[in-house]
């Protein structure tokens, strides 16, 4: 066992260490017959001591010891020494306060009591951790003395960890393992994979057909009073029939109750003794309904095994016959399914335009059970008819086979330059593990992941977005959201987000805006009663305020929320474009995925929905592909659980239909260098080039790298590096268009005030002038502007140096560098400088700071730099 050999001796010593006080009559027989491992007849003496008055209470207390010291430590003997110790505690309570300090003596006090407890839980946890299963963990908790708050809480942590552990094995567990799961555990399961509800319904029934026949179903009903089968209104007549001999009853269920919900399951047990049938004994009305279920058998077994459908005139008369039956309504939309997987959408259209007036809305008489399927159908016909006859955009999923494991892959999210991927996937120790990888655009594949350790713990936990700056990482644990900011050496611990988001008794997926300045959630406003009870959940927005957190979450807007369900929400890059998954909206499946545009500030006015189409949402939930685009727009990364078809969880790249996807946007990526450490309150102020209209505003990366995301029509901005006590440093870009990732050549090196004052060093200005002329262009005035702000109420003196490269004479290079400095010079006094603080110079190509044989040095040198000298410097 991977805990015991760590955990053993640290208990043993520690009891040793508290019991070695002095011991008295058969107390301190049994502590020597400990020494001699005798441990029979060490329990021997600690037994008889067990009821005396003054050494009861050690006694007990060395009894839980003694458990602890077999070769094998069983989750039997945990309970028993905790037992025992509890014991002890209550024998120790009920004495008076002077024979309590006595007990010290033999080592039995509060903090002695305690640590013997936690160190038994300890122990029990480690034991129930490797087993992970829940059963095992009930019955220990339901048998163990009451703990205390730390133990409880560390016994909750480990309850998290088993139901986690087992939910990732959902579709092998037993039908008592998801009883207690759902009965006992219920609320982790709302809190941390409310997506699956659907998913736990349907083996909650399939695994309790293993393990009792279709005449027991009453008791699930029984066992789940708010599972639909307890609100089957022919679930007495079902049983009745299931019980009765032969396939009579059951043909005349199926004839009597085509509307009822569990009509399959009957149809399904005469599926199962087709052979060997006496026909001769049913009626003729059986034997046309017996003659349905062979054809709708080898259908639905077909559909079953993924074979595409052929013959779709065949389909369509089997459907028919078995009409308006919810069985073969249920067909009709898996062969549509699998039509349109296969991208036939001729055939999907023709299936449902013959087929779907068969299926009114209709509720059976005298039923009140609220089932979806009674109201829902014709409006899915006219969806479905809808979506699927619009123009496809040949659109293909691709699994991303270099990151997919045995394990299940969620939740990936892509950084803005799309080269690197965050997701989870679970660990057998660690619980959930947060994992990076980079792609190589040499072998076009994801690199080999690796754990980011700083933010996988024994939790339930998932990345969800990222601040398009690269700087800060918003996480989902164990229902609550969670930030990492990073630093130097990677991302530091998660945070509990401070806000009044984290007070929703649900939370689902939320995204933060590319400015991280507001948080799109989706969330429930009333506790989740139960996973069977369809809920009201949003989609919300919280803004962020000027003390740095988040305000009053409000509703996102009536454009987007419904009476039903809003969830996974996704915000692009471009900060307008947001993706949701909804079931009110209508469309192919039970959740399908939208797309709207924000109009404007106020975050609650969108355009209309649309829906993503027949090549992304599918008939079944579709929980909002956990959209995580490419700056671009084209290219979605999602992973399958997601996807309703998919009961194993891969990731996977898929394209974006191209009315849904954003004004494409390019990512811009470059690099500040300085003797400082950069820190977060480094900002990059990036600018229209002409115009100088703040942009953007980036905080730098700790290693100096900044990025953000613009639009693909921005051609020329400035870069502008703004901290307190730095001199001003800006550049100009080209940003082509059509590049989705635009890398700036030069980094951006800054030089301290500090170091300019005290250590004489040059700090370039950008300024611009025409080709071989000093007249300033207008361009370079708003850089002149903040430097004069930086100085004008200092005492500096400036000299402003000019440079040129080596092209042409130097006479000449030495004149125009001292010209343009004097341009700069005249400038700054017009501003309001005083001229005995203007020292223009010209340096002409004497001091270059890069080589003069390329273009890209040679405009290196040709540049304007200040020095800041103090009043009295002679230089």
């Amino acid at each position: 066992m991977r805990y015991l050999p760590s955990l053993r001796p640290a208990v043993f010593i520690v009891l040793c260490g508290l019991l070695a006080f002095p011991l008295f009559g058969q107390v301190k027989k049994g502590r020597k017959y400990i020494n001699a491992k005798a441990y029979d007849e060490a329990a021997a003496a600690f037994e008889r001591h067990l009821s005396h008055a003054k050494w009861g209470a050690a006694a007990h207390l060395e009894m839980g010891h003694l458990l602890t010291l077999e070769e094998t430590i069983s989750l039997s003997d945990i309970q028993s020494a905790l037992s025992y110790i509890s014991a002890a505690d209550s024998i120790y309570q009920s004495l008076p306060s002077k024979k309590q300090r006595k007990q010290r003596k033999l080592g039995v006090s509060p903090n002695t009591l305690r640590r013997a407890q936690s160190d038994m839980v300890k122990l029990a946890m480690g034991l129930l951790k490797e087993q992970g299963e829940i059963l095992a963990y009930d019955q220990f908790m339901d048998e163990v003395p009451p703990l205390s708050r730390f133990n409880q809480r560390r016994a909750e942590g480990v309850r998290s960890f088993i139901v986690n552990a087992e939910m990732e094995r959902l579709n092998s567990l037993s039908y008592k393992t998801l009883t207690a799961l759902v009965n006992r555990h219920g609320d982790l399961l709302r809190k941390n994979h409310l997506g699956f509800e659907n998913r736990i319904k349907g083996q909650l029934l399939r695994s309790f057909l293993k393990a009792y026949e279709l005449g027991d179903l009453k008791k699930m009903a029984e066992d789940h009073p708010s599972h639909w089968i307890a609100a089957e209104c022919y679930l007495d007549a079902f049983v009745e029939a299931a019980k009765s001999p032969g396939i009579g009853a059951l043909l005349d269920f199926l004839n009597d109750y085509p509307l009822s919900m569990i009509n399959d399951f009957a149809s399904e047990a005469v599926a199962r003794q087709l052979s060997g049938i006496d026909q001769s004994a049913l009626t003729e009305v059986q034997a046309a309904r017996l003659q349905e279920v062979r054809s709708f058998t080898k259908v639905n077994n077909q559909m079953r095994w993924g074979l595409a459908p052929d013959d779709i005139d065949g389909l369509i008369e089997v459907i028919n016959r078995g009409a308006p039956a919810q069985r073969t309504y249920v067909l009709m939309q898996r062969v549509v399914e699998q039509l349109r997987r296969d991208k036939a959408w001729a055939s999907a259209i023709r299936l449902i335009s013959a087929c779907g007036p068969q299926f009114p809305d209709e509720r059976p008489p005298g039923c009140r059970a609220n089932f979806v399927y009674y109201t829902t159908k014709e409006r899915w016909v006219e969806d479905a008819t809808a979506i699927l006859s619009r123009p496809a955009d040949s659109l293909h999923l691709y699994p991303i086979d270099e990151l997919n494991t045995g394990r299940n892959e969620r939740s990936p999210v892509i950084d803005v330059s799309g080269e690197v991927l965050y997701y989870s996937s679970p660990d057998a120790e660690m619980g959930t593990e947060i994992l990076e990888s980079t792609y190589d655009y040499e072998s076009g594949k994801w690199q080999q992941p690796k754990v980011v350790a700083s933010l996988s713990t024994e939790q339930n936990e998932a990345p969800l977005s990222i601040t398009a700056d690269g700087n800060t990482m918003l996480l989902f644990r164990n229902g609550k959201l969670f930030t990492s900011r990073r630093s130097i050496d990677g991302w530091s611990p998660a945070d509990s987000l401070k806000s009044e988001v984290n007070a929703f008794p649900w939370l689902g997926r939320a995204v933060l805006s590319p400015d991280g300045n507001a948080l799109i959630f989706a969330a429930s406003k009333e506790a989740l009663e139960n996973l069977y009870r369809p809920s009201d959940i949003d989609i919300f927005v919280a803004l962020r305020q000027k003390d740095g957190r988040f305000g009053h979450p409000f509703p996102i807007g009536p454009a987007i929320n419904t009476d039903e369900q809003e969830r996974s929400p996704f915000l692009h890059a471009d900060g307008k474009t947001f993706y949701f998954s909804s079931s009110g909206h209508g469309g192919l499946g039970e959740t399908d995925v939208f797309m709207c545009r924000r109009l404007d500030d106020t975050w609650r006015n969108w355009t209309e929905p649309v829906n993503l189409g027949k090549e992304i949402n599918s008939i079944y939930h579709d929980w909002g592909y956990n959209l995580s685009l490419s700056p671009s727009g084209s290219i979605g990364y999602l992973s399958s659980d997601d996807l309703g078809w998919s009961y194993h969880s891969d990731l996977y790249a898929t394209g974006i239909p191209e009315a849904a996807r954003p004004q494409r946007q390019k990512t811009v990526i470059g690099a500040v260098t300085s003797e400082y450490p950069i820190t977060s309150d480094t900002k990059i102020v990036i600018r229209d080039a002409k115009s100088n209209a703040v942009i953007a505003e980036v905080s730098a990366q700790p290693n100096g790298r900044f990025q953000y995301v613009l639009p693909d029509s921005v051609a020329q901005v400035k870069f502008e590096v703004n901290r307190p006590g730095i001199f001003p440093k800006s550049a100009v870009a080209e940003l082509p268009a059509g590049k989705e990732v635009v890398r700036l050549n030069d980094t951006m090196d800054v030089v301290t005030l500090k170091a300019m004052v005290q250590e004489g060093k040059a700090a370039p200005i950008e300024v611009y002038f025409p080709t071989n002329g000093a007249q300033l262009d207008s361009t370079s005035y708003f850089n002149l502007q903040q430097l004069f702000e930086l100085v004008k109420d200092r005492t500096w003196v400036l000299e402003i140096s000019g440079h040129t490269d080596q092209e042409g004479a130097e006479p000449y290079n030495l004149r125009l560098s001292k010209e343009r400095a004097e341009s700069v010079s005249s400038h700054l006094r017009n501003l309001g400088l005083p001229e005995e603080r203007l020292r223009p110079v010209g340096r002409g190509s004497g001091m270059p700071v890069a080589k003069n044989d390329t273009e890209a040095g040679r405009a290196k040198n040709r540049r304007v730099e200040i020095r800041l000298l103090l009043p009295d410097d002679k230089d």
